[in-house]
């Protein structure tokens, strides 16, 4: 396990994004926040800030470099400031500093044995399970018994979709019209609702749809009684089911939606504006941030 010392941030940079995250004091306590200048750049990987610099950290063979950080590679251990192979006996794989048998085998003292499967099983891990439609007995897997209309659920069996589970046997349910199976029950289709026994329709108005046995009005509409009425959805505006909200770089105004005043280097981000990657917020504006050698900018929280 790495120890924190005196860095208040590191950086993660994969799948071609940078994500900034906290890193704990040495205390086990969550460092200090950084200072304002802090917060545009940080050291690439494999480099540890100095002051305004970033100077690079000594990475030894099988390692690899984590921030401001190195670790040992998968199958080596940390020994003072090198990394020594593990010894991996055959049928293992290694999982960082640690080794484990592969699927089928058992660790036994410093090596993998072979575990004795049966037929009709599978391995799982060190042990091994029947399949599906088979029961364990003892050392052995034994075939169930599946009737008719039913299907094999590990070592049991279920009744099919539209059948229900009478005994050792499985009956069909009765489904009338408009109506579909769910198991051993049934539900009635969107645009019916459940009457007893069977399933009617039920009345839809205009600008709406049915969802299940009740009806919404569309996107753009309001349910007003037993009907839908049309909303007003102003310009630079999107209708979101009953209600709407303004476009990115616009700001809600009472019934209306005012442009954002966006500066140079910056861009929209719903109803504010944050400063382009390399820039920071200065007043009303956005200024370039000084980025030393292998250092990566950060951008600001909107």
């Amino acid at each position: 396990m790495l120890h924190a010392t005196r860095t208040a941030r590191q950086v993660i940079i994969g799948c071609g994004f940078i994500v900034a995250i906290a890193v704990p004091s040495a205390k086990g306590q969550e460092a200090p926040p950084p200072t304002p200048a802090d917060r545009y750049w940080v050291c690439d990987s494999g480099y540890r800030r100095v002051g305004e610099r970033c100077e690079p950290i000594d990475v030894p063979p099988n390692a690899w470099a984590v921030g401001d950080r190195w670790v040992c590679k998968s199958g080596y251990r940390r020994a003072g400031d090198r990394c020594e192979p593990i010894k991996i006996p055959p049928h293992a794989t290694a999982y960082g500093d640690q080794w484990l048998c592969e699927n089928g085998y058992k660790k036994v003292a410093d090596r993998c044995e072979k575990v004795s499967i049966p037929p009709n099983a599978s391995p799982v891990g060190e042990e091994w399970a029947c399949d599906t439609g088979y029961r364990r007995e003892s050392d052995r897997c034994e075939p169930i018994d599946v009737p008719p209309n039913a299907s094999a659920s590990g070592e049991r069996w279920i009744c099919n979709s539209g059948y229900r589970r009478v005994g050792d046997h499985c009956d069909a349910i009765a489904v009338p019209a408009h109506a579909s199976a769910a198991g051993d029950q049934w539900m009635c289709d969107d645009g019916y609702k459940r009457s007893g026994a069977r399933c009617e329709p039920f009345a839809i108005p205009a600008n709406a749809w049915a969802l299940g046995d009740e009806w919404v009005c569309n996107t753009g509409y309001k349910r007003a009684g037993d009907r839908c009425d049309r909303m007003n959805v102003p310009p630079h505006a999107t209708a979101v089911r009953d209600d709407w909200f303004c476009d990115s770089g616009f700001r809600k105004a009472g019934d209306r939606c005012e442009a954002l005043s966006i500066p140079r280097h910056a861009s929209a981000v719903g109803d504010r504006w944050v400063c382009d990657l390399g820039y920071r917020k200065v007043g009303d504006r956005c200024e370039p941030v000084s980025l030393p050698p292998h250092a990566t900018p950060v951008a600001e929280a909107p």
